[in-house]
This record gives structure tokens, sequence and C-alpha cells, in this order.
């Protein structure tokens, strides 16, 4: 499994506690993709990692781009956003932004509901590269047959 990580992600996941290995690649939607074997294609799947300061500036004065990516994202077999935050740390507004909790976690829902996109709260850093390693895996797991060699 080769985790392959978008030469414009800032602060990437290095996937070192996980069997795998990354590369840089240009992806054209997410931070995030795979693909079985050195060579290989980039697999239909695409993981977008979001810091909570970051999603909220998606939601707000980027929200029109962060739209194109979903768009794009309808292309792909399967598409989700990892927040390094939890759904508590909007409500009591644990972000930089002075943008009202309600209106950015009800942003999230209708996003999700609209692009079919889930949104997965994994809490922390270490919990979005868990969650993002753990996605990748279980999508190539299910979706691509392995290598025979």
């Amino acid at each position: 499994m080769i985790i392959q990580i978008d030469t414009r992600e800032n602060l990437p996941y290095n996937f070192t506690r996980y069997p795998c290995e990354t590369e840089v690649a240009a992806l054209k939607t997410g931070d995030y993709s795979v693909r079985r074997e050195p060579g290989g294609e980039t697999c239909p799947v695409a993981v977008e990692r979001k810091s909570i300061d970051d999603l909220i500036g998606t939601l707000t004065v980027g929200r029109q781009r962060f739209e194109r990516e979903l768009e794009r994202a309808r292309s792909l077999d399967y598409f989700c956003v990892v927040i390094e935050a939890s759904m508590d740390d909007i409500r009591f507004h644990r972000y930089k932004s002075k943008a009202q909790p309600h209106a950015m976690s009800m942003s999230i829902l209708s996003l999700g509901v609209e692009f079919g996109v889930p949104f997965i709260f994994a809490g922390s850093r270490a919990g979005g590269e868990y969650a993002t390693y753990g996605v990748l895996y279980h999508w190539l797991r299910k979706n691509v047959p392995p290598v025979n060699k």
C-alpha cells in the first residue's frame, strides 16, 4: 500500500506508525490517495485533511473553492473530509474566526448532505492520521485485488 500525499499539502502526515509507504504526488482532488503498488495507478479515492481553523476558513471565505473541490470529488468512488477536531470544538468556538458555531456546524452538515461527503471528526491531528490511514486501507482492501508476485 502506497499512500500518496498531495504536493500542496502543507503539514503532511508521515504514517510512520502504519505498515505502508508514502510518496508525494500531484493529486487532482484531496490531500491523500492510495495505490496498490509502485508504478500503479492512483485509486479513485481521496481524503481531504482539515485542521479546525482551516475548516472554518474553508466554510467562510474559501467556500466557493471548497464546493468546487466537492464537486470534483463526485468523480471518485469515495471521498471524505477528515477534521482534526471534534464537533464540540466547533460547538464551543475553539477556533480563531468570529464565525458563529451554529452556522459552522450547519454548514458542515449541509455540505455533507448536498455532496454526499462524510465529514469525519477525528478529534486531533493523530486521530486524523489514524482515520486517513484507516479509510485508505479499508477502501483499498475492499476495492482492489492483491498483487500476485
